[in-house]
């Protein structure tokens, strides 16, 4: 199995597109803007039977040309997050979003989010009682264009 589709199996990403009602079309860069918002939790105890479920990621984007997630079979790696404290990287491709929900304008904006679950993601090694990951996020758009680089906060977890 690969490493991106054993990724896929373990991180999930949602997104969710914005429509807007005003009568005046905006403007974007083509090049894709991402901004953190924010994750679910901060302190992770993997002693504790609650902290089975999943770590989540959220972030808020914003494409000019409107050119993510316009190909349903698209296996194309788009969505990169790297947990920074490790090496690790994880690559997956952006979900398709169809026409419909795009609200016609070029550009494409929207929220989503990255999903981890915990036992999988968050191992300690034998003998290490707590250790700290801090991720980065990027996207690509079809064109190529790669978007800026957001960064998570620190994530403690331990036994």
């Amino acid at each position: 199995m690969t490493k991106a589709v054993a990724g896929i199996l373990g991180l999930m990403s949602a997104v969710m597109v914005f429509s807007s009602c005003q009568k005046k079309e905006e403007s974007y860069p083509d090049t894709p803007e991402i901004t953190y918002k924010g994750m679910n939790k901060a302190d992770i105890n993997l002693a504790d039977s609650t902290s089975a479920g999943d770590w989540f990621l959220y972030y808020d984007f914003v494409d000019g040309n409107g050119d993510l997630g316009t190909k349903f079979d698209d296996v194309t790696m788009r969505v990169f997050l790297v947990d920074t404290t490790t090496g690790k990287d994880y690559q997956f491709p952006f979900p398709y979003i169809p026409q419909q929900d795009r609200s016609g304008h070029k550009y494409l904006k929207g929220y989503g989010e990255i999903r981890l679950s915990i036992p999988e993601f968050f191992r300690l090694s034998p003998g290490v009682q707590r250790d700290t990951a801090v991720f980065s996020l990027y996207i690509l758009d079809e064109s190529g264009n790669k978007s800026n680089v957001i960064y998570s906060e620190p994530v403690v977890y331990y036994r």
